[in-house]
């Protein structure tokens, strides 16, 4: 991986940033898809983009539904690849690796189920019987691809780099590593990371996004505070928030 020297604003930050692509590599030895794999998948998805967007229009243009689900999907993840100029410098920040993994274990799954209709009743479209010939072509064709435990793998990274490193984890929830940035973490992806994390790491991160999160989702983080504290030993904490809790809903 390259990297600009122009953003790293002392020798120090840019001796920081070698240190973190170091313990990184070790968490990406420990992913099942790992560093060179991870550029393969990360190029398969693009394939699968279009797999995905020629279903959607030939769908649209037979006066067909589209699942909605899948809609937003695609919208999302095309805007996400949007900021990808070299793959390999973009799966190099931390981040942009825990999305991919994320992504392409969870995420596209969930979009095949919408369109496999196997397990329905309904007559296969000629549109969706395409789109699942070609993901079987792009996964299939060497068996690289991501898998659930990668999900767990990438998001303990994140925790270890903000622990190893005493990051401050709001400006590691903006998306930025030592000067480095990309997409900012929204609070589904915080609770989802911070699920894999052990329990006193859960709390640190829940505590943090309790101080950024809008408003209306403040209930869910202190439930899922409420959760870690009771987990880990302290149930009189986990107490207090849900009583809490219980007598803000009143009003």
């Amino acid at each position: 991986m390259t990297t600009s020297t122009s953003t790293v604003s002392t020798p120090g930050v840019g001796l920081i940033w070698c240190s973190l692509l170091l313990l990184w590599s070790v968490v990406e030895a420990q992913v099942a898809t790992s560093g060179y794999e991870l550029a393969i998948v990360c190029h398969k998805e693009g394939h699968l983009i279009e797999a995905l967007d020629l279903y959607v229009t030939n769908t649209l243009l037979n006066h067909s539904h589209v699942d909605e689900t899948v809609e937003r999907f695609l919208k999302k993840v095309k805007k996400e690849r949007s900021g990808i100029d070299d793959v390999t410098e973009w799966i190099g920040h931390p981040i942009n690796a825990y999305f991919l993994v994320e992504r392409t274990a969870n995420g596209w799954r969930e979009v095949k189920q919408c369109i496999d209709c196997s397990t329905c009743t309904c007559v296969p479209s000629e549109a969706s019987l395409d789109f699942l010939s070609s993901w079987k072509n792009i996964i299939d064709d060497d068996g690289i691809w991501t898998r659930i435990d990668d999900v767990s793998i990438a998001a303990n990274g994140l925790g270890r780099l903000h622990h190893t490193y005493d990051l401050d984890i709001k400006t590691l929830m903006s998306g930025t590593i030592s000067n480095k940035g990309t997409s900012p973490l929204t609070t589904s992806d915080v609770l989802n990371i911070a699920n894999y994390l052990e329990e006193e790491f859960q709390v640190t991160w829940y505590e943090a996004l309790l101080e950024v999160v809008d408003v209306t989702e403040l209930e869910s983080v202190f439930y899922n505070l409420a959760i870690a504290h009771h987990t880990g030993g302290f149930s009189w904490k986990a107490l207090d928030i849900l009583t809490d809790l219980q007598k803000t809903s009143q009003y």
